[in-house]
């Protein structure tokens, strides 16, 4: 039983994710930019959603090229971006 309880969890976890709205960051504790960075990379629109290479030229990103906080977002677009060519 416990196989078939974690398939309904799947199960709902994919109809959430088809159904609602992607979920997004409290703009009380992020700044405007990341919100509107997280919030690019979730749309669920795939036309509409940025590239990764798009995505190295966000104000965000790009505001934390030079900070502790920001190398591992830079590295992982760009390794992104890498397996993409």
């Amino acid at each position: 039983t416990t196989a078939v309880v974690k398939r309904m969890e799947m199960v709902e976890l994919l109809d959430k994710i088809v159904d609602d709205d992607p979920p997004s960051l409290d703009s009380q504790q992020f700044t405007p930019a990341c919100c509107d960075f997280i919030a690019a990379c979730l749309n669920k629109r795939a036309e509409e959603r940025p590239h990764a290479d798009a995505l190295l030229e966000h104000p965000w990103v790009k505001g934390h090229r030079d900070a502790e906080t920001g190398h591992w977002v830079m590295d992982w677009i760009s390794q992104v971006v890498a397996a993409q060519q």
